[in-house]
């Protein structure tokens, strides 16, 4: 998949308010976005030459002047590291990016998945020990993110600050 942001949407609503919601704030900041489906409802896949973080830091910024702008989107995420959704695949991307959390910090690990037979508590088990920092799960440094799509999977390793909800405003 060619996405660097996903963004994950109310079910309940048609995908295409959703679309047009992020075409408007990509507009917005001046940016260009591709949109585009996924197999998973619920989540639409973002493509921009724009830095994922930078766009969702700036999401967060167009939130608080005008919350009304965020009507169908629910939480902006970066997805960095793209790999078929196998424990093989998985770990190797975690091996190649691991060095992002840096010596001292903590980290904990999410999974998300939609539409596999994959289990989070295999991808965790099999894939925690690839980094060797100590664990926290209520406030880690850094946040070890795993979206699983069907047969594809993005690896990200980000901050807290880095996913934008705006359920929770943050």
């Amino acid at each position: 998949m060619k996405a660097n942001i996903l963004v994950s949407i109310n079910r309940m609503q048609p995908a295409d308010l959703a679309a047009k919601e992020i075409e408007d704030v990509f507009r917005k900041i001046g940016e260009e976005a591709i949109i585009m489906k996924t197999i998973a409802s619920g989540i639409l896949a973002v493509n921009t030459n724009a830095k994922s973080r930078e766009v969702i830091a700036r999401m967060r910024d167009i939130f608080f002047e005008d919350p009304f702008q965020f009507k169908y989107t629910l939480k902006w995420a970066p997805a960095d590291n793209w790999c078929k959704a196998e424990i093989p695949e998985l770990k190797k991307t975690l091996e190649k990016i691991k060095g992002e959390i840096k010596k001292g910090e903590t980290w904990a690990m999410q999974v998300e998945k939609r539409r596999t037979d994959v289990h989070a508590t295999e991808i965790i088990k099999e894939i925690a020990p690839v980094i060797t920092e100590k664990v926290d799960l209520e406030k880690p440094d850094k946040i070890v993110r795993i979206e699983v799509i069907g047969k594809e999977a993005s690896v990200t390793i980000l901050t807290s600050k880095d996913i934008f909800s705006v359920v929770k405003g943050e």
